[in-house]
């Protein structure tokens, strides 16, 4: 079952199950495209990925990734929670997915929910997630896909 749990701001910030049973990002086409570990001085073309090896033995490594993954561990968001998120990671099939929360993503607006029958929504507050995510982390092979460092560092502290 996929998961997609929100880590809060703080010291004292916990992961809490925001949704369950949806793919949350894709894995991009170009992610094969990884023949580069991360080298601060080489500018990636458009198609590729930096890579770090041996993700979960680095000093920057989460403890979320060196737990095995049990849902039951996390508690549901609460509402006032949604403005204190600091990242996303999703759960998909023993492959994790991050991204960066940026006060940009959470936003108030009417929308048309567009569907066979459209819908028009007042003044709700909404999350905005990418398509692909900031980094992707493969436990198997225990190795960290990413495009920008400025992207992830504020996730994997001092990378």
């Amino acid at each position: 079952m996929n998961h997609l749990l929100a880590k809060t701001k703080g010291r004292n910030g916990d992961y809490y199950i925001v949704v369950s049973d949806n793919v949350f990002f894709e894995l991009p086409e170009d992610l094969n495209n990884c023949r580069m570990q991360y080298n601060a001085s080489y500018k990636l073309e458009e198609d590729e990925w930096f890579s770090i090896s041996n993700f979960s033995t680095q000093s920057y490594c989460i403890d979320f990734i060196n737990m095995d993954f049990l849902s039951t561990d996390y508690n549901q968001i609460s509402i006032q929670d949604y403005s204190q998120i600091d990242y996303f990671v999703a759960y998909q099939e023993d492959v994790y997915f991050f991204q960066k929360m940026s006060s940009s993503q959470l936003m108030e607006r009417k929308f048309l929910a567009i569907s066979s029958q459209p819908q028009f929504i007042d003044n709700k507050k909404i999350i905005i997630l990418k398509k692909y995510p900031d980094a992707i982390y493969y436990k198997n092979y225990d190795i960290l896909y990413f495009k920008t460092i400025s992207s992830i560092n504020s996730i994997f502290r001092g990378i």
